[in-house]
């Protein structure tokens, strides 16, 4: 990767960042202050909405990556374009996938350290799940290009669409 497109990439990934953050805050904030007077039932609610606006933000955006990677030049609004008709498939490859392959390397490792008999030293947990974790993020990454290039395929193959910049 060339200087320009790591800066574009990080650029990107922290506009991401700050996007899905402030929108979870916004609803955080909200539910924060119905929350004063409010049901558990409305509280978990909110939760629920929270982390679901969150999530359909950060999929529907995330195609951005593999594009900035093969110098497409496709931004936030391109990405959300192509998703579109797309947003179950990339949420079965964005989150769902991810969440049911790390929770058993997760708590592989707490039966691990479980079976330590003591609390190891921070960084020799920190080590061993980077470890853990770094094979399973590549597979990840490479499941979402693969979805990007379907995508850009099946969008090739329809008269329909047009091109996303």
């Amino acid at each position: 990767m060339d200087q320009k497109r790591k800066t574009v990439f990080a650029l990107h990934l922290l506009a991401l960042y700050a996007i899905t953050m402030v929108v979870a805050g916004f609803l955080g904030l909200t539910a924060l202050a119905l929350s004063i007077e409010t049901s558990k039932f409305l509280k978990l609610f909110f939760l629920v909405v929270l982390l679901l606006t969150t999530i359909y933000l950060f999929v529907r955006l995330s195609l951005v990556f593999p594009s900035i990677a093969i110098d497409q030049g496709t931004g936030f609004k391109g990405a959300w374009e192509l998703s579109k008709g797309y947003e179950g498939l990339i949420f079965l490859i964005v989150a769902l996938f991810p969440t049911l392959m790390f929770l058993p390397v997760g708590l592989c490792l707490l039966i691990f350290i479980g079976m330590l008999g003591s609390l190891p030293d921070q960084a020799f947990v920190d080590l061993l799940s980077e470890l853990l974790y770094l094979p399973l993020t590549v597979f990840v990454i490479a499941a979402l290009s693969v979805t990007y290039r379907y995508i850009m395929d099946e969008r090739e193959k329809s008269p329909k669409t047009q091109s996303v910049a």
